[in-house]
């Protein structure tokens, strides 16, 4: 009965919330907002693929890279037990958006345009992490197995590797938006977090899955919210990271505190 129970309740949102959510964003599925020509090529891979590899602003990236790297210095690494024991996330939202570095690269215009233009909708930024991922003696959990995040029914999530990443460094992983199975279920009832056997069997086949590896400042935006996932499984390396992600007006998943604050100031 508890696991029948928790089912229904999947992703901590009963059906209730959901078509309470839905019947009040349903009327911006059809508003049209102002697309910036600039990012057309961006918007066409990351609706047939999912996701696409990104070259923004070079000062922006470099200031926020350096930055992010002396953030890391001297960061000792808590192997947790429970949790997410793969990774620790070194600083978040208020934390990390207050040094100009950051905020004016996770906010530039190319972002933002591009966010906009995919999502039908005014982005709103609903968190930044920078996360270094670890090898640790824990079983595979959480979004180290194949999920699709539930926050929105599409959500613009932005990676900078700020560390060499290879196939031992914990690379993000993705399954191909053309080249996966669709699933009737809605992604917010349907179980969290697949295993490789059952994942390359029924939703997309091994030979199919894109490793992204590249060098420091690599760059690249994934739809997480129907763009199959998974990463930071490190073999031997550490992986650092800058991740951000951007919404809509209207997320199914309420926006933090921070988040409502940082957006509205920002707009003023």
């Amino acid at each position: 009965m508890k696991k029948i129970i928790k089912s229904i309740f999947l992703r901590g949102y009963s059906p209730i919330y959901y078509l309470k959510k839905y019947s009040n964003i349903f009327p911006l599925f059809f508003k049209i907002v102002e697309k910036n020509k600039n990012v057309n090529n961006e918007i066409i891979s990351l609706q047939n693929n999912g996701y696409v590899i990104l070259k923004s602003n070079e000062k922006l990236l470099q200031q926020a890279y350096k930055k992010c790297n002396l953030l890391a210095q001297g960061h000792k690494i808590n192997y947790n037990k429970k949790g997410k024991s793969f990774w620790n996330i070194i600083l978040k939202n208020e934390e990390l958006i207050k040094f100009d570095e950051i905020n004016n690269y996770v906010t530039n215009s190319f972002f933002i345009d591009l966010a906009q233009a995919y999502l039908n909708s005014k982005p709103v930024l609903a968190n930044v992490d920078l996360i270094i991922s670890f090898p640790n003696d824990q079983p595979i959990n959480h979004s180290q197995m194949w999920h699709l995040d539930a926050d929105d029914t599409k959500i613009c999530t932005f990676y900078l590797y700020c560390s060499d990443v290879d196939k031992n460094s914990g690379p993000f992983k993705l399954a191909p938006k053309n080249k996966s199975k669709n699933k009737i279920i809605p992604k917010w009832f349907r179980k969290y977090g697949y295993m490789n056997d059952y994942f390359f069997k029924s939703i997309c086949a091994a030979a199919d899955i894109k490793e992204l590896t590249g060098k420091s400042k690599f760059e690249f935006v994934c739809d997480t919210a129907n763009t199959y996932h998974c990463g930071s499984y490190c073999i031997r390396n550490t992986r650092l990271v800058l991740t951000f992600r951007y919404v809509s007006e209207s997320p199914l998943y309420n926006l933090s505190e921070w988040s409502k604050n940082f957006n509205l100031k920002k707009n003023e």
